[in-house]
């Protein structure tokens, strides 16, 4: 069994896989027994291209097919795992160098524990450009990226959380991405707020840094509609105890409003008690411009 697996998801995008599963072979020297590469392929029909791509990558390809947004496709990478921790990256991520041997040795001195361990997101010059989200609402995203001075300067800090593209667990102690999710986004800060609930935190290692591909050479094809992230955060909230009552505040408030009613309405059939429920749980801060 590996120590550690290292798994994506992967939606029409053989190319960023391409750039993560070779970065990760020719720039981070694990031992085979030590590192497990899982990528699962979530599109109708299989992708030869990538499959190959794994073959020729030592990399587990799995075709899962759910087509339902990239939580629930993610949460199958992650399933297929065998290692006992999983670090789990978007398909077109790149670890900084020495990482992977950091992380290995965090698990060998049983330093994670219940705990969500993530790393500094850098730019392509590879200067830290944030260490985590702030919980406060901004744009149509529940999450302000922002950095932490104390991390900038190489200090392991806790922080409120991070986006879903970069993330190590013990598989023991990771509660799941809500298996209700429905297309694209809405899932950040809530599974952080999952992971404190059953007792972890989560910190920023300096030693971690990542890089994220957001300049693309083909447009994206996954369903992407605010519809589904508005449900997606109605009963993300839900699921943690935070007001339902602030996301439906706070979209009001924007030019997305006229989606809200139709979130609500998949998201009370659901959860048919999801207003009342909620009423007195967290709300957060509403930032409108900017």
């Amino acid at each position: 069994m590996p120590k550690l697996s290292i798994c994506f998801a992967c939606h029409d995008d053989v190319e960023g896989a391409f750039f993560t599963l070779s970065s990760l072979r020719l720039h981070h020297l694990f031992k085979k027994q030590d590192v497990e590469l899982v990528v699962a392929d979530d599109v109708p029909s299989k992708t030869p291209d990538l499959e190959n791509l794994c073959n020729l990558s030592g990399a587990r390809y799995h075709h899962v097919a759910i087509n339902k947004g990239p939580a629930r496709a993610k949460q199958a990478a992650i399933e297929k795992t065998t290692g006992d921790y999983f670090l789990l990256v978007d398909s077109h991520v790149l670890l900084a160098p020495g990482s992977v041997d950091y992380m290995l040795q965090l698990i060998d001195n049983n330093m994670i524990g219940k705990n969500m361990i993530v790393g500094p997101l850098l730019n392509e010059s590879c200067h830290i450009i944030a260490t985590h989200l702030d919980e406060r609402w901004r744009g149509d995203f529940f999450g302000t990226w922002n950095v932490d001075q104390d991390v900038n300067k190489g200090l392991i800090k806790e922080i409120p959380g991070s986006g879903s593209a970069y993330f190590l667990m013990k598989k023991d102690h990771w509660p799941g991405f809500n298996p209700n999710y429905e297309g694209f986004g809405g899932e950040e800060l809530i599974s952080h707020e999952m992971v404190r609930q059953r007792g972890g935190k989560i910190y920023c290692h300096p030693k971690m840094g990542w890089i994220h591909r957001f300049v693309r050479g083909k447009p994206f094809t996954y369903k992407c509609d605010l519809i589904d992230k508005i449900y997606n955060y109605l009963i993300g909230f839900y699921s943690v105890g935070w007001c339902c009552d602030d996301v439906v505040e706070f979209f009001k408030k924007t030019p997305n409003a006229i989606w809200v009613p139709h979130a609500i309405e998949r998201a009370t059939k659901l959860h048919p008690d999801l207003f009342e429920k909620t009423k007195n749980g967290r709300k957060f801060e509403h930032i409108l411009n900017g």
